[in-house]
């Protein structure tokens, strides 16, 4: 496995090729009025590290991101599992234990090199502790598109356990595109703290889910976020607005960051914390 003090010389070199990058294209650019810009490392910096690893999450962590985004599973004995798919080597996260789901390899070796090999799914305390060290904990809940309704009462008295008996209830903040797993969440605790993705066919439904979840965050995809979507979800709910990146786009260009924060968007969900970090500490120096 690459050392600490490899890593930490690779991500500064992409932020001093970013910084380079953005004298030259963006010297005269006018500020906008927001500065309260949060960098959310999406299943930790997963574009230098297998998702979700914990390698993935000490990366996030080197660069300084605000929230470390992680998605969790339920398993069949009981544990949350740091993984995004619902299947894993064809079976069935909710059907296997936490043991059979951390044999598996999640090194990714077609995209990463050898060094990161042999990495497993962590489970969702040990995750959390590592990220507490030093960022905030944004735990994704994915649906499970089995009976999801019956999981998500589940997962969400679950997970609310754990954080309540962990004392993490007020240190972390969990989104989900399922709003009733967020519905149950804020019934069972009106005060922690929930962000919605926005799918694009329920955001006409925003100012009932304002009602019924009222969320501190409300996240949709980029290139969705015009001004004109930004002006009516702001008309509709006092939630901060973050963005997330779909992975057909150009995440790794800097201007779509620099886009964003000058649009007001208040949070970047990004695979590329370094570059996003550089970015917003260059527009707030302007």
């Amino acid at each position: 496995m690459k050392s600490i003090s490899s890593i930490i010389f690779i991500i500064v070199a992409a932020a001093v090729a970013v910084m380079g990058w953005f004298v030259t294209q963006y010297s005269s650019i006018q500020k906008t009025t927001q500065d309260n810009i949060m960098i959310i490392a999406h299943r930790g910096s997963s574009s230098t590290a297998p998702d979700n690893s914990l390698i993935s999450i000490e990366q996030a962590l080197i660069s300084n991101a605000d929230f470390v985004e992680i998605d969790i599973h339920l398993t069949n004995d009981g544990y949350f599992v740091v993984l995004h798919d619902h299947i894993i080597e064809e079976k069935i996260i909710i059907e296997q234990s936490l043991e059979t789901i951390q044999s598996f390899d999640i090194s990714m070796p077609d995209k990463f090199s050898e060094s990161y090999k042999e990495q497993q799914s962590p489970d969702l305390e040990r995750a959390l502790e590592l990220i507490l060290t030093k960022s905030t904990p944004l735990i994704e809940y994915k649906r499970n598109p089995q009976d999801p309704e019956k999981h998500a009462r589940r997962a969400s008295k679950k997970l609310l356990q754990l954080l309540d008996n962990r004392g993490w209830g007020k240190k972390v903040m969990i989104q989900s595109f399922d709003v009733q797993f967020l519905a149950y969440c804020r019934a069972m605790n009106p005060d922690i703290m929930l962000g919605w993705l926005i799918m694009d066919e329920l955001v006409v439904h925003l100012e009932t889910i304002e009602q019924e979840i009222n969320p501190e965050i409300v996240a949709w995809k980029r290139e969705n976020l015009t001004k004109e979507n930004i002006n009516w979800i702001r008309e509709r709910s006092d939630a901060q607005i973050w963005s997330w990146y779909g992975r057909e786009d150009k995440i790794n260009d800097p201007a779509f960051t620099l886009d964003m924060i000058q649009h007001g968007i208040t949070g970047i969900i990004t695979d590329y914390p370094a570059q996003a970090y550089v970015v917003r500490e260059w527009y707030q120096s302007q």
